[in-house]
């Protein structure tokens, strides 16, 4: 091969060293290879190469020439909507959810008009990237980097290195980045409002998400506004470590973890956390919330019979499906006749007290009646007494008045 033929497809060489990387090209590098896009053959020792580039590497390129000129590159777009034009009416692409072909989506963004698709010139440094970092503890997570991926929220896809990426984060993650953009600026992000009310209308509407015990689906609670979303910290985060180790956890541990009891979801990176439901569980936690406190937890007291009774009522059928033997039942009976004994004893003690109050009441009330009674005998003796000596002094004072006359 000569050095003219070399030369002729040395575009072609270098398109297969950067391909993987655009960022990384040169301005020389890309130009060449697009002054060469769509140009036909090329003869090389007498044979005819057709060194062909697609539209998605191609554009791609693009966006990395316009990077460095901050321009499109004039071969690209003399071509690109001829090529893109044939694969069009070829019928060739697919249609995810209804929306345009890839090659259609290159073409409106050739147009203006109609769905585009965004272009990167590198995922490194990118909004992919950034949420790739901070996805697992978005409690760290800088403003910039949840603005910068909350920015592209409404998107479906992105094209990388001649790659079309399906990156979206889904409802429960965009809920997540949303409530951390609200810690940080007090609003919510105008994106994620945009696009959240339509993206859980879809999934509500496909009936995609589990109802736990006959509660609404997670989307339907994040489109009421009923999901609390928690950060990395939130003590369901750490359910697992305190319920192995009870002993070694904090009393404001072991009460929160209580109070989240066969309670609602939280949302927690992305990720809804079920409360636990295990009444053996529970029980373990209260004894080291009773060694604490002295009392039992209000929520293990309240809601621990509730699943216990549940429980019950399919016994059977778990027994038999292997999910628990008959021995985790004679605990839970054991759990469930200890509480309903406490129950009963504080109802006692509460009796007694209403009791003793009333009792206490009354008599303080009789007293006070008493105490009014006599006073009202006294004043009326006295006003006795009182009307008896102005008599009196009259009748003296009339006597006397007589025999002067």
């Amino acid at each position: 091969m000569n050095n003219t033929n070399e030369q002729s497809i040395d575009f072609y060489k270098k398109f297969q060293e950067i391909k993987y990387d655009m960022s990384k090209a040169s301005l020389e590098d890309v130009k060449n290879i697009l002054d060469h896009y769509n140009q036909g053959t090329i003869m090389v020792n007498g044979a005819n190469y057709h060194y062909d580039i697609n539209p998605l590497d191609a554009a791609c390129l693009n966006e990395r020439y316009k990077q460095l000129t901050r321009q499109d590159h004039p071969t690209f777009i003399n071509e690109q909507s001829k090529i893109l034009d044939g694969l069009i009416e070829s019928g060739q692409g697919l249609s995810v959810d209804g929306k345009p072909t890839i090659y259609q989506r290159l073409k409106n963004n050739l147009t203006g008009e109609g769905l585009g698709i965004s272009i990167l010139p590198s995922k490194k440094g990118s909004y992919i990237d950034k949420f790739d970092k901070l996805k697992f503890d978005m409690s760290k997570a800088s403003l910039e980097d949840v603005k910068d991926v909350l920015d592209h929220y409404d998107q479906d896809s992105v094209l990388i290195d001649g790659m079309q990426y399906h990156f979206r984060p889904n409802a429960l993650q965009g809920a997540s980045l949303n409530a951390r953009y609200k810690e940080l600026t007090g609003q919510d992000h105008p994106t994620f409002v945009k696009a959240q009310q339509q993206i859980l209308d879809e999934k509500i509407k496909d009936g995609q998400g589990l109802s736990v015990n006959g509660n609404p689906t997670v989307y339907e609670q994040l489109r009421n506004n009923n999901m609390t979303v928690g950060n990395h910290n939130h003590i369901l985060n750490r359910a697992s470590e305190i319920l192995l180790n009870p002993q070694e956890a904090s009393l404001d541990d072991i009460s929160s973890l209580l109070n989240y009891y066969n309670g609602q979801p939280v949302l927690i990176d992305g990720i809804a956390h079920h409360s636990f439901n295990d009444p053996a569980s529970a029980a373990k936690l209260n004894a080291r919330y009773k060694e604490l406190t002295g009392q039992d937890h209000p929520v293990f007291m309240e809601q621990v019979p509730k699943v216990i009774d549940r429980l019950m009522k399919d016994k059977d059928m778990l027994v038999n499906a292997g999910a628990y033997d008959t021995s985790y039942f004679d605990k839970l009976e054991q759990i469930k006749s200890g509480i309903q004994q406490t129950s009963e004893t504080k109802t006692d003690k509460e009796a007694k007290r209403v009791f003793t109050e009333e009792r206490d009441k009354q008599r303080q009330l009789d007293a006070s009646v008493r105490e009014q009674q006599i006073n009202a005998m006294k004043q009326t003796n006295q006003n006795t007494q009182d009307m008896q000596q102005m008599v009196s002094e009259i009748a003296q004072d009339t006597s006397i008045g007589g025999m002067s006359r």
